[in-house]
């Protein structure tokens, strides 16, 4: 459990630094073309390539947690990559999830503006991803500190702070969760090597 927290403590932190992206989220239907997270008690499952980086399993995993946070429903992580349901979250690092490459390489993903980048994601609502899927919402990153990115700038768009754990900041509950469309696209961060300092004067690392 630790280690988990100080990873999404360590991510979430610096994801501040570079801004998240601005997603609509509500708690009800707002047009016909809203992504579902969770709707009418039945959370929609997360989908990431078990051949992906840990970091992007780990966060996955979280983000199901953080929906559970809100709705007290959490959603099934899936490593796999067939997705088995009507609707998805789909997650990925381009050239390391084949759920991803396949979107890209159908056309159904443009991720010309991040490609080649630096710690940059993708979210964007899209439709009939796959035969057999009515609606995505896909999130993907350039690299596996990019996926992460995006995965956590959901977590905190549907109420979830990134120091929910370490400062007990409040979860507001809600019964339902619905994002816009959304096509967003990440910029470069403007501090290319990020990191966090720990002060071993004051009461030492040994708990880390």
């Amino acid at each position: 459990m630790m280690k988990r927290q100080i990873i999404l403590w360590t991510i979430t932190c610096l994801c501040t630094i570079s801004g998240f992206a601005q997603l609509q989220v509500n708690d009800k239907p707002t047009s016909g073309n809203d992504f579902p997270l969770i709707a009418k008690g039945t959370a929609t499952p997360v989908y990431v390539d078990d051949a992906d980086h840990e970091v992007v399993r780990i966060s996955s995993g979280l983000l199901a947690e953080d929906i559970q946070r809100v709705t007290g429903k959490k959603s099934k992580v899936n490593t796999s990559d067939k997705v088995r349901s009507k609707v998805a979250i789909i997650v990925g690092t381009i050239g390391s999830s084949k759920l991803i490459d396949v979107l890209v390489h159908e056309n159904k993903l443009d991720v010309s503006s991040i490609r080649n980048g630096w710690e940059q994601y993708i979210i964007q609502t899209v439709e009939s991803p796959i035969k057999g899927v009515d609606k995505a919402l896909v999130i993907a990153g350039c690299d596996r500190r990019g996926t992460a990115y995006g995965i956590f700038a959901v977590s905190e768009a549907i109420g979830v702070s990134p120091l929910y754990w370490w400062a007990d900041v409040p979860v507001k509950k809600k019964r339902e969760l619905y994002i816009s469309p959304v096509n967003y696209a990440s910029k470069t961060p403007s501090v290319k090597y990020r990191g966090i300092f720990i002060n071993d004067e004051g009461w030492g690392i040994q708990p880390w």
